[in-house]
Order: structure tokens, then C-alpha cells, then sequence
């Protein structure tokens, strides 16, 4: 009985200091690293999600261009859906990376989303077809217009800061999960 009572007043006392300790942990350098690239990424979703949705007919034609130079061009009729479809879900992710409780969740779809935006726009200005390449990348819409370099150039920078925010991620992941376990 009294082991039991001590591992509970352990286990007790465990929970007390990491919770104390959980205040701070958003004022390290690596909380605060995490924090920002989130919210680099949240903002650049939204405002990349919002421009697009403004002018959507435009997306949709630079959704059937990618996806009938790079993909397959079974994708072209349904290039208006899948512009609004991509839209939706950058702005949904934007919303969630904002909020700390879903951002852990949402960092996986968005660095998915990230890697297939680097291999659209590396094959698009690192190999170009028969039929030349993509001029604008459409990344923002009408907003902003990018080269081909200049969208590659953006997608390895996002994927960095998107890979950071991911491996920052997992690492918290697994110091709950193993945290969890142990006890």
C-alpha cells in the first residue's frame, strides 16, 4: 500500500513539474521557432488560399495546365472543382495551423501539401516538357506572379520552414507519447 501511495505521489509530483514547466516551454528558442513557422506557413496559406479563391477561373486554368502537362490530362474537365477544392483546403489548413490544439494534427497535411507543391514546381522549371513550361505558377492567384524559378525558388523555402515545423512536431509527439507510456 504504501509503494502504490508513493509511485502515486510520484507520479503526482511528475505531473506538477511538468506541468509548471509547460508555461516556459513557448519562450524557448525552439517553441518560439515553432510558433513563427507556423505561423509563416498560416499566413502564407491564407493569403495563398484567399488570392486564388478571388479569381478562381484563373487558378482552374493554371490547375488544367499543370495537370495536363505533369499529371494526366484525364484531370483537365475537372480542373474548376480541384482549384476550388486546393483553395478550400489551404485556407481550412491556414485556419488550423493559427490554432496551437490543431496544429499538430494539421503540420502532417500541410507538409504533405508542401512536398507536392515542391515536385510540381521543381519538374515544371527543372525539366520542362516538349511544350515548354508553365509561365505563372498561379501560387497566388492574380496577386503575385511568379516564374518558374521564382515558384521553385518559394515552394523549397515553404518546404523548409513546413519540414521544421514537422520535425518540431514529431518531436513533441513523441515525448508525449513516450511521457504517456512511461508512467
Amino acid at each position: 500500500m504504501a509503494k502504490t501511495l508513493e509511485s502515486w505521489q510520484s507520479k503526482f509530483a511528475f505531473a506538477m513539474t511538468s506541468k509548471s514547466t509547460m508555461k516556459g516551454k513557448y519562450f524557448t528558442k525552439i517553441g518560439l521557432i515553432n510558433r513563427l513557422s507556423r505561423y509563416l506557413l498560416a499566413a502564407v496559406l491564407l493569403l495563398s488560399g484567399g488570392s486564388k479563391l478571388f479569381y478562381l477561373q484563373g487558378f482552374a486554368t493554371e490547375v488544367s495546365l499543370y495537370s495536363e502537362l505533369y499529371v494526366s490530362s484525364i484531370l483537365v474537365p475537372w480542373s474548376y472543382a480541384i482549384a476550388l477544392v486546393v483553395c478550400c483546403v489551404e485556407i481550412g489548413l491556414g485556419i488550423l495551423l493559427y490554432n496551437r490544439r490543431f496544429a499538430l494534427y494539421s503540420i502532417f497535411v500541410v507538409f504533405a501539401l508542401m512536398t507536392f507543391f515542391l515536385y510540381l514546381t521543381g519538374v515544371n522549371y527543372l525539366s520542362p516538357t516538349i511544350f515548354g513550361s508553365v509561365e505563372s505558377c498561379g501560387c497566388f492567384g492574380e496577386l503575385i506572379h511568379f516564374s518558374a524559378k521564382g515558384s521553385f525558388t518559394k515552394a523549397v523555402i515553404l518546404w523548409i520552414v513546413a519540414f521544421v515545423v514537422f520535425l518540431l512536431s514529431i518531436k513533441n509527439i513523441s515525448k508525449y507519447l513516450f511521457s504517456v507510456s512511461s508512467n
